[in-house]
């Protein structure tokens, strides 16, 4: 899975003993680790340095270890950054959680254009600090590497974040994870197409911690809630928490969202917004 996370961020260094290893000497590979390179120096340069600097000054240091960062898309790299010392990272969005990549059954073409749709999805967020949604549901949703698992796996490589485990999950209506099988995943439409979510496990760069990756695919407007209501029962078992939003923060001054702006105000220890 690191190998993955490695080669998703352009950072794989050629290998003549594995498939992608292989694959780092092709010209399309080439291609891709210069662009990708470039979209992640620009967003260190324009965004993440100067908001390292910022949060140094300004951002507490929470006692909670659980981090809820609701309309978040795959925008793991901010969470992190805010808070580094949080175990437990809740996300949630519309977008579909989708798989790990199988290399080993896709051909040369594919990855290629695996890559290429890759490069498109990060390029927002290096320019503009957020993801559109509404391109991001289509573009990882119909893309060759499918979902927002493979985003994820980018930002690690980008991070030196070490992931180790990806599991596929729904929520029970009393907040419960089911995990589920390949099997189960096939025989459902909406799994297949990766409309899922995602438990991703991965050790911290810094001092070797084990930290928890939730991304929920999922609605939380008040009707989203009420349609799946173990969402907020999931929510629910973390307690406390810091949180943070992005260009989506307006959501939840609509009355489409007084559910989850009421429970965010009750049990919120600290907030850090940006309204991109």
């Amino acid at each position: 899975l690191q190998q993955k996370s490695l080669f998703l961020s352009g950072k794989l260094q050629a290998d003549e003993n594995s498939k992608l290893g292989k694959l780092t000497r092709t010209s399309f590979y080439a291609t891709f680790r210069q662009r990708i390179t470039k979209h992640w120096e620009q967003y260190n340069k324009e965004i993440q340095d100067p908001f390292i600097e910022w949060k140094n000054k300004n951002v507490p240091e929470p006692k909670s270890k659980v981090v809820f960062y609701p309309f978040s898309g795959p925008d793991f790299p901010n969470a992190y950054t805010i808070y580094p010392k949080a175990t437990t990272y809740i996300m949630i969005g519309l977008e579909a959680g989708g798989f790990e990549p199988d290399f080993e059954s896709m051909n040369e073409n594919q990855i290629s254009r695996g890559l290429y749709e890759l490069n498109g999805s990060l390029d927002t967020i290096s320019r503009l600090n957020y993801f559109m949604t509404n391109s991001m549901k289509q573009d990882v949703s119909k893309s060759v590497f499918r979902g927002t698992a493979p985003v994820f796996l980018a930002y690690f490589g980008f991070l030196k974040v070490k992931p180790y485990s990806i599991k596929n999950f729904r929520l029970n209506d009393n907040g419960e994870i089911i995990y589920l099988t390949k099997e189960e995943i096939k025989t459902n439409p909406n799994y297949r197409e990766g409309l899922i979510s995602l438990d991703i496990d991965f050790i911290d760069p810094v001092d070797g911690t084990k930290k928890k990756l939730y991304f929920l695919s999922t609605n939380i407007s008040n009707f989203g809630l009420k349609a799946n209501p173990g969402t907020m029962k999931f929510l629910e078992k973390f307690g406390t928490f810091a949180s943070t939003y992005k260009a989506a923060s307006f959501l939840l001054h609509y009355d489409s969202f007084t559910d989850m702006k009421a429970f965010i105000l009750k049990n919120a220890e600290l907030i850090v917004m940006d309204d991109t």
